[in-house]
């Protein structure tokens, strides 16, 4: 049997912290969007159209500094 035929199990080492960052990254998406639902529900005169830009807007900026930095 070749060996890239076998599925071996990534290391958790070689790609950082393992699951304790993992879990930390979860709670911290998880409250972005508590607060952006908070948000986006205390805010009833901006009109929908308005809403969807700025919401892309600033989801595009944390993308574009992973990229940078990539």
């Amino acid at each position: 049997m070749p060996p890239s035929a076998t599925a071996t199990p990534a290391d958790p080492a070689q790609y950082g912290a393992g699951p304790l960052r993992d879990i930390v990254l979860k709670v911290l998406s998880v409250c972005c969007f508590v607060i952006m639902a908070t948000l986006l529900k205390a805010t009833k005169a901006i009109p929908t159209g308005e809403l969807v830009f700025f919401r892309c807007f600033f989801a595009i900026l944390p993308i574009i500094a992973y990229h940078s930095l990539s």
